[in-house]
């Protein structure tokens, strides 16, 4: 399910830069499976931030958002190490 969000999400950042309209409407999400943050989930989360790191200074997901410059990202890495030791 972690893939294909990703694809979809991934697909309207490159509309974007494209130049194609991308409408977000706001909606009420129920994770049946509660969901897991593990590690497959940060990779994907670094492999898109490196991806449109130029492009974007913030993505947002509906899992909370990550910016894309290169210290903060760095920050925010190191505070998800220190706070929930992954």
């Amino acid at each position: 399910m972690l893939v294909i969000l990703e694809k979809v999400k991934e697909l309207s950042l490159q509309w974007h830069m494209r130049g194609i309209p991308v409408r977000v409407f706001d909606a009420n999400i129920v994770h049946l499976s509660g969901g897991t943050q593990d590690k497959t989930f940060y990779q994907i989360e670094r492999n898109v931030v490196e991806k449109y790191r130029g492009f974007f200074p913030l993505i947002s997901y509906t899992c909370g958002w990550v910016y894309t410059g290169r210290i903060q990202y760095l920050l925010l890495r190191l505070y998800r190490k220190a706070r929930y030791k992954i």
